[in-house]
């Protein structure tokens, strides 16, 4: 049975966007969270310096922002909502999934292009980027399905064949 899932387009709390169990600022730092922001890179470098004085060696920061954020944004959400409803069963569209800690390519793109980001369900037990991953290929006709009713919506009626 296929389900598809969107993110959700707002960002609220740091424990709700990112699904943690725990506060995740304190004032101890736990290294396991870090939320790099305007700045941090300087006090970053800053601190590797004092460091590298007290100590008296040499500490070289090397500090890349290499991730962006996926947020979908709210229009493009609903569209994919509605498509999907048409397609699969609508209680198997789940518009509230559970944010996840990866990084996606395509947040970039959502940065130039809104855009909504979403996922397909499969039968599979081992997710993607797994070596014990299998395609379930019964997904494919739905994946397809989803993005050709989101064009045949999307354009202007009388642009396309």
């Amino acid at each position: 049975m296929a389900a598809i899932a969107t993110i959700a387009p707002s960002v609220h709390s740091p424990l709700k966007f990112f699904g943690l169990l725990e506060q995740p600022f304190a004032v101890t730092p736990d290294p396991a969270y870090l939320f790099l922001g305007a700045g941090h890179d300087r006090a970053l470098r800053a601190l590797c310096a004092g460091m590298a004085t007290a100590f008296h060696v040499e500490i070289e920061a090397d500090i890349r922002d290499t991730f962006s954020v996926l947020v979908n944004q709210e229009e493009q959400s609903r569209v994919v909502e509605q498509v999907a409803r048409t397609i699969v069963d609508p209680a198997n569209v789940f518009t509230r999934a559970k944010p996840k800690m990866g990084s996606e390519d395509f947040a970039d793109m959502m940065q130039a292009v809104p855009g909504a980001y979403f996922w397909i369900g499969h039968d599979g037990s081992v997710p993607v980027h797994n070596p014990g991953y299998v395609l379930d290929d019964k997904i494919l006709p739905i994946g397809a399905s989803v993005f050709a009713r989101i064009i045949e919506t999307r354009l202007p009626a009388g642009s396309h064949a």
